[in-house]
């Protein structure tokens, strides 16, 4: 994933993570977005930490984002 489609990918899969229960608004999609600038696209962890961070905001969140990273990058979610 680089460029525009990264970008395009990166809001699908918050998309999807709203579509999934979690209240990630238009500022957390945004600190998603900006916070993949600061890593490797093609590293599944850094891409999974980075979303982790910035769109999820209760404990409830995490087994809805884990589910969904799952879903949209394939394969289960890196190790704590």
């Amino acid at each position: 994933m680089t460029g525009g489609g990264a970008s395009t990918g990166l809001v699908g899969f918050a998309r999807a993570l709203r579509h999934g229960g979690v209240a990630c608004g238009p500022e957390r999609v945004q600190a998603f977005v900006a916070a993949t600038a600061h890593v490797d696209l093609a590293r599944r962890d850094q891409v999974y930490w980075a979303g982790r961070v910035t769109l999820c905001a209760e404990p409830d969140d995490l087994p809805r984002y884990d589910a969904a990273f799952a879903a949209w990058f394939g394969g289960a979610p890196p190790p704590a």
